[in-house]
């Protein structure tokens, strides 16, 4: 018999986040909800802070309200240092290394984004890392683009300086490899994003003239041949549009911008940017192409003043725009509408045909950027005596500077999730900052690729309610790492399958095991009155369940709704009916009848493996669950701190005599099932500070307190579980170890 997980707690100083930690967090909950393929973070975006401090900021404004792109910029009194220097980052472009060449001020590096209701928490470098681990990132467009990577770069280098692995001396194309975290960055210069060449003389792009001919329909090799490989893109382009250009559509000259040729219409650079940004999208969300995720990030606003960018204009404010105090104007402005209709477009489009392609994402930064006249090199991106041909820089961005606030962002929309929408907005991040370690050595987290391999031309069902999803789909998100499920958006019922490794992980729903029936809507606790017939396994399961390899088998939850009991077609009692005549059994007797069936049949008609998943506890204080009450620590108890009590202990303790009687049995009759007890209960009770609260996406007026939040406590459940079946359980107890 496998014996049961004891607890404790400690608390060194060195631990690891949860595997997803801070990406934007993820709750996947017990509810049917709508699951784009493609995102647009306005009104959902995620921003969320761990201090006491901003906690209290926190209550601004609600968190469904929340947009990360749009607020303002506030001075950083918190006393912080820059992320990096141009002597802690080795990796800034010459022409953005602002500190280098003797930028006086550095008041522009003492302001931080505050989205409007909320805060942005700063960049976590190892829990960036940590997130990717496995995983590639290109970033797509021109040096804006490069600048962006290149304050993401920096911004690692606290944890980890990357591996230049670059297959081409093009300084314009280059690959860094962080070798701890297996997580590779590339960059492909691309301004236009389709096909482009230069058409004019050397004295004609001397003199500003330059003549490009950009081929519409026709996307740029560079990066389309090599895209398919990753697992995010970023991408960008606008500012080459300005230049003038010959517009190439199915093969022939169509139209130009400021191009000065007879007879070819001009349809102006909005024209050109929209039909290359509409070939990218297409491309990306069309099935076979890219399966990832895609941000697209909007224009980046110059600052130019006194002049255009080659007639004496420069940027020599000292400090952001107040909020309402500038607005886009012009091309700025033209360029942004432009970009949110073709996102628009492409996420209706690929929505109506169901295509499988990339994930969108909209990173909107543009009117964060717009308020930072203040940010750019100007002429501090070369020596003042230096020879060269430059002009003041206000395209760019200085390193570091309010461009890293882009990594913020980017750090609160990305996830490896098979596409789920997110952002909830929980406040506190400390509880992914714990991990379940056994009690005398490291219990190893979940290794994917090894989990892949052991499950290789396997099946594996989740068999209960809605913590049986749960369990599953922290599965499935940990798995990702290695390979996106088919599909590749989450559903509460339903077969995934990945392909490379011929596995297949199944969720059937069956909240009391049992065949059942509602017979009142309301009852006597307005959450039903059900008939159960406690002898007859579900069908929804048992039909099927011998197809299996692993059957992971829990319940508990549901059955503290009032129900009537049947055995052998006969009523034998009820819970909570309020019914003359009939036995109150208790919950206890109909959650021990129905394990009591499962096991048998399991053991009876399975093939494999059956486990056992134990009860997992809620925590509500103050009230339950419908009458205010809610789940708000922001920690774990310690080791016997809080014990199981109630219904709750009374559950575990059947279900654990229910499981010996059935293993007794099993081995008894010879049988070919292995049955394995995963009992979480004890872990799970020390995990307050883990439920979504009223961090979720559907009826947040109430707490849950049931459900675990997606990265977060659960996914120690998938630790355990490929620890039970690569070595046939434990017989040593676990305990928890924090940060």
């Amino acid at each position: 018999m496998q014996k049961k997980l004891t607890t404790k707690l400690a608390n060194p100083a060195a631990a690891a986040l949860t595997a997803l930690a801070l990406l934007t967090i993820v709750f996947l909950l017990s509810t049917r909800r709508p699951n784009p393929s493609l995102v647009s973070y306005g009104s959902s975006a995620t921003t969320s802070h761990s201090s006491a401090s901003t906690r209290d900021s926190w209550q601004r404004g609600s968190p469904e309200r929340c947009d990360i792109f749009r607020g303002e910029w506030v001075p950083d009194d918190s006393g912080a240092l820059p992320y990096y220097t141009n002597l802690s980052c080795p990796l800034i472009q010459e022409h953005q290394n602002c500190m280098k060449y003797g930028r006086p001020d550095r008041g522009f590096l003492q302001w931080r984004w505050r989205p409007a209701g909320c805060e942005m928490p700063r960049f976590d470098a190892e829990a960036f890392l940590d997130t990717v681990r496995g995983r590639s990132m290109a970033f797509v467009g021109d040096s804006l683009a490069r600048n962006h990577m290149q304050s993401l770069m920096c911004l690692l280098t606290k944890v980890e300086l990357p591996k230049d692995v670059s297959t081409t001396p093009n300084h314009l194309f280059r690959t860094m490899r962080y070798e701890s975290y297996n997580f590779t960055l590339s960059v492909f210069w691309s301004p236009f994003l389709v096909v482009a060449n230069q058409s004019s003389s050397s004295s004609e792009e001397e003199s500003g003239r330059s003549l490009w001919n950009l081929y519409l329909d026709e996307l740029d090799g560079a990066w389309t041949a090599r895209i398919a490989a990753f697992d995010y893109v970023v991408l960008s382009a606008s500012n080459w549009f300005h230049k003038p250009a010959v517009f190439h559509e199915s093969g022939r000259v169509a139209a130009c911008h400021d191009c000065l040729l007879p007879d070819v219409p001009d349809l102006t650079r909005r024209y050109s940017l929209r039909m290359a940004l509409r070939a990218a999208l297409r491309f990306l969300t069309d099935d076979g192409n890219f399966n990832g995720t895609v941000i697209m990030r909007t224009e980046s606003p110059m600052h130019f003043e006194g002049g255009e960018w080659d007639k004496g204009g420069d940027c020599r404010r000292k400090r952001p725009y107040k909020a309402g105090e500038t607005r886009m104007t012009g091309w700025d402005l033209d360029f942004h509408t432009l970009q949110m209709e073709e996102f628009a477009t492409a996420k209706a489009e690929a929505e109506a045909e169901a295509r499988n392609g990339a994930r969108l994402v909209l990173m909107d930064t543009t009117e964060a950027m717009l308020q930072r006249p203040d940010g750019h090199p100007s002429r501090y991106g070369h020596w003042p005596n230096e020879n060269v041909t430059l002009y003041n820089d206000c395209v760019h961005w200085c390193l570091p500077g309010p461009v890293d606030a882009w990594n913020e962002m980017l750090q609160q929309m990305l996830f490896p999730r098979f596409g789920i929408e997110v952002g909830f907005l929980k406040p506190d991040l400390g509880f992914l900052k714990w991990r379940w370690r056994h009690d005398g050595c490291d219990l190893p987290r979940l290794d994917p690729a090894r989990f892949l391999a052991v499950m290789r031309g396997k099946s594996m069902a989740f068999v209960g309610d809605s913590l049986a999803r749960n369990h599953m789909q922290s599965l499935i998100c940990l798995l990702t790492r290695v390979e996106k499920p088919t599909p590749n958006t989450p559903r509460d019922d339903g077969v995934y399958r990945f392909d490379k490794h011929n596995f297949t992980v199944a969720n059937f729903w069956a909240p009391f095991l049992v065949r059942h029936e509602m017979i009142k809507d309301d009852g006597p606790a307005h959450t039903g009155l059900w008939n159960l017939y406690l002898d007859e396994p579900d069908p929804a399961w048992a039909s099927s369940v011998a197809a299996f390899d692993y059957v992971v088998v829990s319940a508990s939850s549901w059955f503290y709704r009032p129900a009537m009991l049947y055995e052998a077609g006969t009523l034998v009692g009820c819970y909570y009916c309020l019914r003359p005549n009939v036995t109150d059994l208790t919950l206890n007797y109909a959650l021990r009848m129905a394990t009591r069936t499962t096991l048998r049949y399991l053991g009876d008609n399975g093939r494999g493996t059956a486990v056992l998943r134990t009860v997992s506890p809620s925590q509500y204080e103050n009230g339950e669950w419908n009458k205010d009450g809610d789940c708000v620590r922001t920690r774990p108890y310690e080791r016997g701190e809080k014990r199981i009590q109630g219904f709750e202990l009374d559950f575990h303790k059947l279900q654990l005599e229910e499981f010996a009687a059935a293993e007794e049995a099993a081995r008894a009759a010879g049988g070919v099932v292995r049955m394995m007890l995963m009992d979480t209960t004890e872990a799970m009770v020390l995990r307050a500070d883990a439920h979504p609260s009223k961090y979720r996406g559907y009826t947040p007026e109430k707490q849950d307190c049931v459900h675990w939040c997606l990265p977060g406590a659960i996914d120690a459940w998938n630790d355990m579980l490929l620890h039970m079946l690569t070595t046939g359980g434990s017989d040593d107890s676990y305990f928890i170890l924090g940060s």
